[in-house]
């Protein structure tokens, strides 16, 4: 069939019935495509539809397996377009037309990637897409729709196509699946080299917390005590790394009574205060013994009746254990805070490449850190938000490293590869899973796991919001034609917009708060002298 369509394409329409010298151009490339052994390349697509429409964005959605939805495949973004749209020429863009510029890249950021579709969608022709009103033709495996290829926003067929568009199918449809069959390879190859660079930085860490609490259990029950506690006492206050049948209160009337210089004897007398909330028994004292290292010490005190040990060795043993696990515990916390600081650098030379992402990750972390003081997060929350919103992009440093992909973008990739170089330091698990669901949806269609609702982490869902809100900041930062208030009210709007599709709506009432007690110009300006 294509072999024929290729001898007779430029025959096949008489040459009155093409408006435009683009049209004749189209079937020629379109002939010269179909006669080569080798399908052409998207991009080489793009530019064979780009003849007819003229679009910013070139976009494709392929069928998942859950009937009616539909998954963002590919994406070409030209960007000569852009400017056509916005009146610029040339390359010296005034301040007007940098605007446009950037109002438009603004609205692709928000491309959805999933959508949903019925027979009537099909049938259309015209869809409606978070950048505006898109042609969208669709792509058929034999008699299975497979997908469908749009263009926009606000093009349409010319009338002297339309006709013809069950053609441009065929030819779309042959020439997709084609690049799809083909894909597996690459696509492998792109995860064997993110592998190479992202995947195997170690094979994890001990978990000192949950050894520490293995071992104080087994001395707990080889004394039959009542409750007990291991305690790290370094710089600033006291740390529980582990408890035995000790409650919230117990804990933390614990840790506010003891101070890290207290000597041994000063602490045993504190934690058996007869009015402590520590569980014991009428005749049961706390006993203590201490750990010391060249970093810091640590205290194991229990609950027991009596004040000797039970003179097993193994307690000996287990002391010993501990103080190394105390000593690698506070080295592998320093290489991993250098990691970071690096990852961290590394991450901020890609984005100061680039005028509008400047201040991007500082700007982040100075949002969420205000955001989680106005939500009424605890310390160690607010820490873990911060670090969180410190590498949610750091698996850019890994995508820029490895060129051109058959994916839609870097975008899509970045938070699951990002989630790859933390694997293995010792963080806070909704860290890490921030890192990887912050470009998630609440409603499902977001990436790169289209998780829902409840299964998107806190932190996830926290950047995901404010790196929103981030880009809006970058986008219209250095426009005048709105007052600070009407930005803010703007802003507002949008992110009301969004809610329950994109955005957790129990976070939205706090983020327009702080939005708009922070103000337009003070919004501009975090993160700026970092």
């Amino acid at each position: 069939y294509f072999k024929i369509v290729a001898g007779r394409l430029t025959k096949a329409f008489a040459v009155e019935d093409f408006d435009m010298e683009s049209e004749r151009e189209f079937w020629s490339l379109a002939a010269e495509h179909i006669s080569r052994k080798e399908p052409p390349k998207f991009i080489d697509i793009v530019h064979w539809m780009d003849l007819l429409y003229e679009a910013p964005i070139h976009f494709v959605y392929k069928k998942e397996q859950e009937a009616g939805k539909l998954s963002l495949y590919r994406r070409q973004v030209l960007v000569d377009n852009i400017k056509k749209i916005a009146g610029v020429r040339g390359d010296n863009l005034s301040k007007g037309q940098q605007k446009k510029v950037r109002e438009y890249e603004e609205e692709l950021e928000n491309l959805e990637k999933r959508i949903h579709y019925d027979e009537e969608f099909l049938s259309i022709g015209i869809s409606s897409h978070s950048i505006g009103k898109c042609e969208h033709i669709p792509i058929y495996d034999e008699e299975e729709l497979w997908g469908i290829y749009c263009a926009g926003p606000h093009v349409s067929s010319p009338d002297s196509i339309k006709a013809k568009l069950s053609i441009v199918s065929r030819i779309l449809s042959n020439w997709m699946l084609e690049l799809d069959k083909n894909r597996k390879k690459p696509a492998q190859d792109y995860q064997e080299k993110a592998g190479e660079v992202a995947s195997d930085l170690g094979t994890g860490t001990l978990n000192i917390d949950r050894i520490a609490n293995l071992m104080l259990g087994y001395l707990a029950k080889l004394n039959s005590a009542s409750s007990g506690g291991i305690i790290e006492l370094s710089k600033g206050t006291p740390e529980f790394l582990a408890h035995f049948k000790m409650e919230g209160e117990a804990i933390q009337w614990v840790e506010s009574v003891i101070s890290v210089d207290d000597t041994k004897a000063e602490i045993k007398t504190k934690l058996n205060d007869p009015d402590s909330p520590i569980p014991k028994d009428d005749d049961t004292q706390v006993e203590l013994s201490e750990l010391k290292t060249q970093y810091s010490r640590a205290i194991i005190f229990l609950g027991k009746k009596g004040n000797k040990g039970s003179g097993n060795s193994i307690e000996t043993n287990i002391s010993k254990t501990l103080n190394d696990l105390l000593v690698y515990r506070r080295q592998n916390k320093e290489i991993t805070n250098k990691l970071i600081d690096t990852y961290y650098k590394m991450l901020r030379e890609l984005e100061k490449e680039k005028q509008r992402t400047y201040y991007h990750t500082p700007r982040m972390m100075a949002l969420v850190e205000r955001f989680s003081q106005l939500f009424g997060m605890d310390e160690e929350e607010q820490e873990r938000l911060v670090l969180t919103a410190r590498l949610h992009d750091v698996g850019y440093i890994v995508t820029q490293q490895l060129g051109n992909r058959m994916t839609v973008g870097a975008e899509l990739e970045h938070p699951f590869i990002g989630g790859m170089l933390v694997e293995a330091l010792p963080l806070n698990k909704e860290v890490k899973e921030g890192i990887k669901t912050h470009h998630e949806w609440i409603n499902g269609s977001g990436t790169p796991q289209g998780l829902k609702g409840e299964d998107i982490p806190w932190t996830g869902k926290i950047i995901g919001l404010f790196e929103f809100v981030n880009e809006f900041i970058e986008t219209h930062q250095d426009d005048e034609d709105k007052s600070d208030t009407e930005w803010i009210e703007k802003l507002s709007e949008e992110i009301i917009e969004r809610a329950e599709n994109q955005f957790d709506m129990v976070l939205v009432p706090s983020a327009i708060e702080l939005i708009k007690s922070l103000g337009w110009k003070a919004c501009c300006t975090l993160g700026t002298n970092e």
